[in-house]
């Protein structure tokens, strides 16, 4: 009972949900969701026309394709026939969503609309996470009230129904975050028990930034940093996942709800400066939900955000106040001390192993003078690498690298270092 009594203090006192009455009596709540609604809806519209434009090139003679379930149909009517139907309904429904939002039947069709695109996309081109946060928002919206047009004649009721439907939208976006950081946490301790290299471990962002470039032959501008100054981007890593893992506690604490939509936006923009990856979905929705968060007060400090942080918060709460549990506040610092500690001796030991194998830490310099290339062999498109170092001995033989059981080529480069023992040996 001391336990669940805990999670309600900490969690549902002082949520949105606890308070949701107060915000419905007030103006601006309602007045700050709705028009976060109406926004997300014109996004929605001008995504319709932009992406479509951008396939019409080259995905009109697409025939071998396999269809999911949603968008099966397009079997019986034939491929340029559906993409063509899809492309007239997204544009159709967002742009009636986005002049009447206050309509259910626009939000509902506006939904199987993103459901239909996502789906087609998801045939094509595999697409990956950055849709699925709008097609979750779009389905929480379908609930919101109807004919809430004029805020100032809509009931107080129907006030709070709508910011309860809207708190939702916020947390399940919050939740995807948090799905991303535990499923990393598990795959860690995979990874730790055979005596791989961990996402806890100074290099790990300095691994994900070169696989990334390997594999995609990418251009990510501050790639080369993280790979030469990995120990002082070491620190900045944990702390985005410590964002992901503990966003879906920041639902219940809007005085963190700009705070955290701040540091997601960061999170994102560190994702495409060093590894090439935008999500420009989940970054547009992170700074509409949050950073325009209707629950969120107009003046926060900055002991009050630090208060509320997730485990930490705790921590520093009781060192700061006289009547603080200051032994918790010195285990917790202690605690992070000695994970830097565990996971620095840990790294040295893997740059040990490295250097008895007569092989090179990692360096940007490896990342470069690669070309990527692609060959067909019968209907198969395959790609592969060719690495050329400079000032090498003429003739110099041919090493040819394979891999097996599956997996990216990138993790080919990380398992055999190829490049390594090309540049000792030349």
């Amino acid at each position: 009972m001391k336990i669940i009594r805990e999670i309600k203090e900490n969690l549902f006192d002082g949520s949105p949900l606890d308070h949701m009455p107060e915000y419905a009596q007030k103006i601006w709540p309602f007045f700050t969701a709705q028009l976060v609604v109406r926004v997300f809806y014109f996004f929605l519209l001008y995504s319709s026309i932009i992406l479509f434009q951008q396939w019409d090139a080259g995905m009109g003679q697409k025939t071998q394709i396999s269809f999911i379930l949603p968008i099966a149909w397009i079997y019986a009517v034939g491929f340029p026939t559906g993409m063509a139907a899809i492309k007239i309904f997204f544009i159709a429904t967002t742009l009636a969503a986005s002049l009447a939002p206050q309509k259910r039947i626009f939000r509902v069709l506006a939904f199987i609309a993103v459901l239909e695109f996502v789906s087609l996309h998801f045939s094509v081109l595999q697409l990956d996470v950055d849709w699925y946060t709008l097609i979750l928002t779009a389905f929480f919206f379908i609930f919101l009230p109807n004919k809430w047009n004029n805020p100032f004649k809509f009931p107080v009721i129907e006030r709070q129904k709508f910011l309860v439907v809207f708190w939702g939208a916020q947390t399940v976006n919050l939740l995807t975050y948090s799905m991303s950081g535990i499923g990393k946490i598990v795959g860690a301790i995979q990874q730790g028990l055979i005596g791989q290299v961990t996402v806890f471990e100074p290099k790990a962002a300095a691994l994900h930034s070169a696989d990334r470039i390997i594999t995609t032959a990418g251009n990510a501008p501050l790639a080369p940093f993280v790979i030469d100054n990995y120990l002082i981007v070491w620190p900045f890593f944990l702390a985005l996942m410590y964002l992901l893992i503990f966003s879906i506690f920041v639902a219940f604490k809007p005085r963190l709800h700009r705070f955290w939509g701040f540091g997601l936006l960061m999170f994102h923009i560190a994702n495409y400066l060093s590894i090439d990856i935008g999500f420009h979905a989940h970054t547009f929705l992170a700074c509409l939900l949050f950073l325009l968060s209707p629950f969120a007060p107009i003046k926060v400090s900055v002991k009050e955000i630090a208060y509320d942080l997730p485990i930490f918060g705790v921590g520093i709460r009781n060192l700061v106040e006289k009547e603080g549990n200051k032994k918790f506040s010195l285990c917790l610092i202690l605690a992070i001390i000695l994970f830097f500690v565990f996971f620095y001796v840990v790294e040295q030991n893997h740059d040990k192993q490295i250097l008895e194998k007569g092989l090179f830490p990692l360096t940007s310099n490896h990342m470069q003078k690669v070309k990527h290339l692609n060959i067909n062999i019968g209907e198969d498109l395959r790609e592969y690498f060719v690495y050329s170092p400079e000032n090498f001995k003429n003739p110099a033989p041919v090493v040819l690298v394979f891999h097996g059981g599956g997996g990216p080529i990138g993790t080919a480069e990380l398992m055999a270092q190829y490049r390594k023992i090309i540049d000792f040996y030349r």
